[in-house]
């Protein structure tokens, strides 16, 4: 009545609620509004090509990273059987980030998926067991398992992330054996030896670089001014990259703890820097030396303290 005059609206308005009654929907009589919400909360969320997770603000420089790790996992090719992507590289480097856009852009083509944080963390915690309890609820959605045999995964097509393994035990442990997977699935596996990765049988693996000096700049920029200027810090933020030496962790860290400081406090941390290095970056650095044998702490310390800016060949 109120759009006679506008008849070709009306006719698409008729079009397309006989496209919606047609339409096959979610049942939820007799059960709980929480349980549906979330049902159709995640049926959404596998329907929708994701691009980047919540932390798009920090993704400087990682979208042809993460597009050329895409090309090596080849997430819709299902001509091999499985495929085991490992991605290497110190701590702070961005590995986990890497990992979870990676995951974040391409579960939604699996029919399961999980990403499990700090697995040696929970493997120290709680044994092979803990690892795979959260493999399980993740990917098959059962809050109470009676066992805990990854072997129920071999019959769908998902995708897995194993990130920060520091023992080779931990994956044999978890039984998962790439050759029996379902065609299609996927694994990616971040850690910080690579001769973890090589003992796996693992073919595709990607060494993260350091970042570059135009990304390290803007990652700098991003979090010490957010949206201001940052002309009256011009001459002060090339000694801060220098300090931080192109590792994300590290400019993240800086950025955030100069944020809205003066020229003159700027100063002031580059100078105590030079004593007393930063707590939170420390830290992170920290638990990569510790993860050394005895030996290889010596042979560092010793690289450290008396062989700086010789010529490698020499050293070695």
């Amino acid at each position: 009545e109120t759009f006679k005059d506008d008849l070709h609206k009306v006719d698409g308005w008729k079009r397309a609620m006989t496209c919606f009654a047609g339409l096959a929907g979610c049942d939820v009589r007799d059960k709980l509004e929480v349980g549906v919400i979330e049902t159709i909360v995640q049926d959404v969320i596998k329907k929708l090509d994701h691009k980047f997770p919540g932390l798009s603000n920090d993704l400087i420089g990682l979208q042809p990273r993460v597009e050329a790790l895409e090309r090596l996992l080849n997430p819709k090719s299902e001509d091999d059987a499985y495929r085991v992507l490992g991605i290497w590289g110190m701590d702070g480097i961005g590995k986990t980030t890497l990992a979870n856009v990676l995951y974040d852009k391409l579960s939604y083509q699996f029919d399961a998926g999980c990403f499990i944080e700090n697995v040696s963390t929970i493997y120290r915690d709680g044994g092979a067991i803990a690892v795979k309890k959260q493999i399980l609820h993740q990917t098959l959605k059962e809050k109470d398992l009676e066992t805990y045999s990854t072997y129920r995964l071999n019959n769908i097509k998902f995708l897995i992330v194993l990130d920060d393994i520091d023992q080779f035990e931990l994956l044999e442990k978890l039984d998962i054996n790439p050759k029996l997977l379902h065609p299609g699935s996927r694994i990616i596996i971040t850690t910080r030896d690579r001769h973890i990765l090589e003992l796996y049988g693992v073919i595709q693996i990607h060494e993260v670089e350091l970042m570059n000096g135009n990304d390290s700049w803007e990652l700098l920029c991003r979090k010490a001014f957010k949206n201001d200027n940052s002309s009256g810090h011009a001459e002060l933020i090339p000694k801060v990259l220098e300090y931080t030496q192109g590792l994300p962790l590290a400019i993240r860290v800086m950025g955030s703890f100069l944020y809205q400081r003066p020229t003159t406090q700027w100063r002031a941390t580059l100078e105590r820097l030079k004593n007393n290095p930063n707590s939170g970056i420390m830290k992170v650095l920290q638990s990569s030396f510790e993860g050394l044998d005895d030996i290889e702490k010596e042979i560092f310390l010793h690289v450290a303290c008396f062989f700086q800016g010789e010529r490698e060949d020499y050293v070695r």
